[in-house]
């Protein structure tokens, strides 16, 4: 990463199925980047250690992390990143993890709620179906479970009354 640094005005990059890259110290030399994208493949996700190093990018304001996972499962870096407009997350996170960044980017489209729709439809009632905003969560239909839809929701609302 460290070849950022001569690359002067640089305001797009994209990173996309670099298996051997695990930090990206460095990538803070890229202070005008205005966007960045880093993605996994099909077959596996981008494991990095943290995201601490994308806290320095202060005119960041697209951020797009595709099957791209922090070991740290720490995403409070990214709640430093008070210009983005654009946030695209996996759900590999703890749902406390969400919350941080639902709280403290309000303006940011992010798209963080207690689930994320799936687009599918479930077998039995036709209803879309949804994935819970949380690591291990696992898909279900609303309507055909709709007590376990209701704690979902009732959950993030309270972790998000009591997150600091």
């Amino acid at each position: 990463m460290s070849v950022l640094k001569t690359l002067k005005g640089l305001e797009w990059l994209e990173i996309h199925e670099l298996k051997n890259l695990t930090e990206l110290d460095g990538i803070e030399l890229a202070y005008d980047l205005k966007g960045l994208i880093i993605s996994g493949g099909m077959f596996g996700k981008q494991k990095l250690k943290d995201f601490i190093p994308l806290t320095n990018l202060k005119e960041l304001r697209y951020l797009k992390l595709s099957s791209t996972y922090a070991i740290s499962e720490d995403l409070s870096p990214l709640c430093k990143l008070k210009s983005l407009e654009y946030l695209d997350l996996p759900i590999y996170y703890p749902m406390t993890e969400y919350v941080k960044i639902y709280k403290s980017l309000p303006n940011c489209d992010h798209g963080i709620k207690a689930y994320r729709e799936t687009g599918l439809q479930c077998l039995k009632c036709s209803s879309k179906t949804v994935t819970p905003m949380k690591k291990g969560g696992k898909e279900f239909c609303p309507k055909c479970h709709e007590e376990k839809f209701i704690k979902l929701n009732q959950e993030f609302e309270s972790l998000i009354k009591n997150c600091p």
